[in-house]
C-alpha cells in the first residue's frame, strides 16, 4: 500500500519524464528545421525514449519502478542525455565526459544497492559480494551506455 507521499513522489517523476520527453521532441522539430549542423537528430529521438522508458516498463511488467530509482534515472537522463547529447555539451567541452562517467559510477552502484537491498536474505551476503556486484552493475551499464 502506498502512502501519500509515496504518490505525490510518483506524479513528480511522470510529469519529469513527459516534461523531458516533450524537450527532446521539441529540440528534435528544431533540428529538423535549422538542418541538424551537429548531427543531433537521432540524440534527441533516442534520448527522448529514454525519458519514456520506466512509463513503458511499468506498463509492460505491470509492476511499480522505485521512486528513488526512476528519480535517479531522469537526473542521469537529463545531465547525460539531454544536456550532454541533445544539447552538444560533450563536444563543447573536454571535462562533461569524465564528469558523466565519474556520476555514472557512482549512480549505477547506488542502483545496484537498491536493487540488493530487495533481496530477501540480503543481509546474509558478504561485503565482498556487494561490491563485485556494484562494480560490475556499473561497468556493464556503461558498456552498454556506450554502445
Amino acid at each position: 500500500m502506498e502512502n501519500k507521499k509515496d504518490k505525490i513522489f510518483h506524479r513528480i517523476n511522470y510529469s519529469l519524464m513527459i516534461v523531458f520527453a516533450i524537450v527532446c521532441v521539441s529540440l528534435l522539430i528544431y533540428y529538423v528545421i535549422i538542418g541538424d549542423p551537429n548531427n543531433r537528430l537521432l540524440a534527441s529521438i533516442g534520448v527522448t525514449l529514454l525519458f519514456i522508458l520506466p512509463i513503458f516498463i511499468e506498463l509492460v511488467f505491470r509492476c511499480r519502478l522505485s521512486n528513488l530509482l526512476v528519480f535517479l534515472y531522469i537526473s542521469y537522463c537529463v545531465v547525460a542525455g539531454l544536456i550532454g547529447c541533445v544539447l552538444n555539451v560533450y563536444n563543447l567541452t573536454s571535462w562533461y565526459d569524465i564528469f558523466i562517467h565519474t556520476l555514472a559510477g557512482y549512480v549505477f552502484c547506488f542502483v545496484g544497492l537498491i536493487v540488493l537491498g530487495r533481496l530477501e536474505k540480503h543481509d546474509k551476503l558478504n561485503a565482498w559480494t556487494i561490491i563485485l556486484f556494484c562494480v560490475s552493475l556499473s561497468l556493464a551499464t556503461e558498456l552498454i551506455w556506450e554502445l
